[in-house]
């Protein structure tokens, strides 16, 4: 089995699938991040040369749903069954259900602990992106694509009322994206989300200044 080999055949079908996508957040850069973040971390924590090409494996499919049906429902479990489908005859079974297991168990949304280290690495980098320079970009992409506005204009920062994260995308940062190093698996996770937490305070800094003046 050439693990190198199923990589390059799973990255081709990565990019054919995501070549006509228009969801910014969510698309084939957001990906290649994924992977590469997947692979430093997977370096750092010591993973062999099989796990890692798991890993990767699993990074490269772990959002293939939403650039098929473009839409983030369920989406880890369909990227999951999509990978099945996509590794059934290149992978020994052993192997794919650790792929399609970490796939399916990455989504916040979900709220899934993973149960391998490949799962929790997979995690870890998808949550990383949703930090820092980055994450700010995602996370505007995001807002607009599905309707919100940037803040509430009489209330930015909710000092007054419930955050919506549903009607505000500023909120969404209080509700989820400050919250992310808490939640991560690994300690070099962690260690990577604090910096990036960083640039994502001072933005906020900055704009409550800004709208304050």
């Amino acid at each position: 089995m050439d693990l190198q080999s199923i990589i390059e055949k799973v990255e081709r079908y990565a990019m054919d699938v995501y070549k006509d996508s228009k969801i910014l957040s969510h698309d084939f850069l957001h990906t290649k991040r994924v992977v590469a973040l997947s692979l430093k971390l997977g370096k750092r924590l010591g993973l062999d040369s099989k796990e890692l090409a798991l890993l990767e494996i699993a990074a490269w499919l772990h959002d293939i749903a939403i650039a098929k049906y473009r839409t983030k429902e369920n989406h880890a479990e369909k990227s999951a069954e999509i990978a099945e489908l996509l590794l059934d005859e290149m992978l020994p079974k052993e192997y794919m259900e650790i792929v399609v297991e970490a796939i399916r168990k990455h989504s916040w949304s979900e709220r899934e602990k993973p149960s391998s280290p490949i799962g929790e690495i997979l995690q870890d980098a998808d949550r990383l992106d949703a930090l820092g320079a980055v994450g700010i970009y995602r996370t505007i992409a995001y807002g607009v694509a599905t309707g919100k506005k940037f803040y509430c204009e009489e209330d930015p920062f909710a000092k007054k009322r419930e955050l919506d994260d549903v009607k505000y995308i500023i909120d969404h940062f209080y509700t989820k994206l400050l919250k992310i190093p808490e939640k991560l698996n690994t300690d070099v996770a962690r260690e990577e989300a604090e910096k990036r937490i960083k640039i994502m305070k001072k933005f906020l800094e900055e704009l409550r200044r800004e709208l304050e003046q």
